[in-house]
């Protein structure tokens, strides 16, 4: 008898012809990461499903599978030869403390060796854990324990009991790269993370100026983009930039109002050559329609119209609640929450534009001289780039 991790893909049944280029990514993502953390172990991919055999650190692949993209759920089975007694054995496990519980049976008997149906091995496990467990109750809807059997055709049984919840989605990278904007609030860190379920890996710019870079604020861009990086199929980067120079030409212009849509557009024109030279495919922001005067349709709009680049924004349609939720199942809140500045709210004027005008924005930016050149000597002087398994 022997321990194996079984992983269940998530949405791979749907990818048709495809998946398996899906089902490759996710195998090599989980590899990547046991890898990275030096563990031993044993790994096999099937049409379905992934099965891994632990070398006596069960405990810590099982903590980082439930940051790995791509996956439904998971469970610790035990796997072994198909006799009655090593299954009432295990079951004894389970049942020892003779608590109260509820408990339903899921089980599947392809080889009629031992049992000639399905439904005749779920009664003898239900009747010997009602016979030796007098605490037990079953309830097939409402159950504490969900005890799954299979024997296979090869005469083998699989046993397990507990289902743990994965990351859904699509296995991070197999769709490609992309850059997330990251501010230091609450938002950006979850659009960065829903993307990474969508297939992304996803790498990281923030834009800071001396005033802002103190050691609190690059502490805690640096603790958010780790923790996201950790739903990464492999260690992705972080671009912090000194972006004083572009913020300092704005800062000449005599409409303070337009003083952010101008910001966020030279954002993106600056993200836009950093794709370039670093292959990504898209730009993510952490906008929610509404939530401030920069993320109105029309601000939102002039902001697309910056960069030839798509922009998602996967956190537009949710509230500010539905965000902090999410931010508090993936481990970022607390880190939001920190103390640090943020370039934007530092530069925000008293009575930011809700709806800017195209041509207004135009002939703004016709009086900043050169700033092309300005973006590209920033790209070259001002950008500090972190590796984020050294950070």
């Amino acid at each position: 008898m022997n321990k194996q991790i079984l992983i269940r893909y998530s949405e791979l049944t749907l990818k048709g012809k495809n998946r398996n280029h899906f089902s490759k990514v996710i195998f090599n993502n989980i590899k990547n990461k046991l890898n990275k953390n030096n563990l031993e172990y044993e790994i096999k991919r099937h049409y379905d499903q992934i099965t891994i055999v632990p070398k006596d650190n069960e405990e810590e692949i099982v903590e980082l599978l439930k940051d790995i993209v791509g996956i439904s759920w998971f469970t610790v089975m035990y796997k072994f030869d198909t006799d009655r007694e090593t299954i009432t054995k295990i079951l004894d496990s389970v049942f020892e403390d003779d608590k109260k519980l509820t408990f339903r049976v899921s089980a599947k008997s392809s080889d009629k060796k031992e049992f000639n149906s399905s439904d005749e091995l779920t009664r003898w496990v239900a009747s010997y854990i009602l016979k030796n467990y007098s605490n037990t109750k079953v309830n097939l809807s409402n159950y504490d324990v969900e005890v799954n059997v299979k024997i296979l055709n090869d005469g083998t049984t699989q046993i397990y009991t507990n289902k743990i919840k994965g990351k859904e989605g699509l296995p991070a990278g197999s769709n490609g790269k992309a850059l997330q904007l990251l501010s230091g609030g609450i938002d950006s860190p979850v659009s960065a993370y829903m993307t990474t379920t969508r297939g992304m890996n996803v790498s990281f710019v923030t834009f800071l100026t001396p005033v802002t870079s103190d050691k609190e604020t690059l502490y805690k861009i640096k603790e958010l983009a780790k923790r996201v990086n950790d739903f990464n199929g492999y260690d992705q980067k972080l671009f912090v930039v000194n972006f004083a120079k572009v913020q300092a030409e704005i800062m000449k212009l005599v409409k303070e109002e337009y003083r952010i849509t101008l910001l966020r557009r030279y954002f993106m024109r600056y993200s836009e050559l950093l794709s370039e030279r670093y292959g990504y495919e898209m730009l993510i922001t952490g906008d929610s329609l509404g939530q401030v005067a920069s993320q109105t349709i029309a601000s939102m709009t002039l902001i697309d119209n910056s960069t030839d680049m798509l922009i998602a924004r996967p956190l537009v349609a949710m509230s500010k609640n539905e965000i902090i939720k999410k931010a508090t199942e993936i481990g970022t809140l607390q880190l939001s929450n920190l103390p640090g500045n943020d370039m934007c709210s530092l530069f925000t004027p008293k009575s930011p534009v809700i709806n800017p005008k195209k041509e207004v924005i135009l002939d703004l930016e016709s009086k900043l001289e050169d700033m092309d050149k300005v973006l590209e000597d920033v790209l070259e002087n001002d950008t500090r780039i972190l590796e984020l398994k050294n950070v």
